[in-house]
């Protein structure tokens, strides 16, 4: 997956056989020790959890949708960067998933730009 620095793009990381019932869910993205955390008991919609059901709607996973400021993605430089999630599950053990790689494409303009109404 490649995201534009400088651009708001909406991440979605799919959790097959993980519900996250009552769980805190937090996702980091780090590249060389500057991280991005963002989570989900936050109610600023940065995040949001979208079950995964089955034919007879059994959740059988979640979708994981977390949504990039443009400072978000030009904190960031281009090339590689890693996303992992982790929670808190009921049985209150910390978890974690595998490490995932994002990449970051560059833009010209590197800045934060604002929508101007006529």
């Amino acid at each position: 997956m490649a995201i534009g620095r400088g651009t708001t793009p909406e991440i979605t990381l799919t959790m097959d056989g993980e519900t996250f019932a009552n769980c805190t869910v937090y996702v980091t993205i780090d590249q060389g020790g500057v991280q991005i955390t963002k989570n989900s008991y936050s109610d600023n919609g940065e995040m949001y959890l979208e079950p995964i059901l089955d034919e007879s709607g059994t959740q059988t996973g979640t979708i994981i949708h977390l949504f990039l400021t443009q400072s978000d993605t030009l904190s960031l430089d281009v090339g590689q960067a890693e996303v992992q999630v982790r929670w808190i599950g009921l049985d209150q053990k910390a978890h974690k998933s595998d490490i995932a790689t994002i990449t970051l494409a560059r833009v010209l303009l590197e800045e934060v730009i604002n929508y101007v109404s006529d």
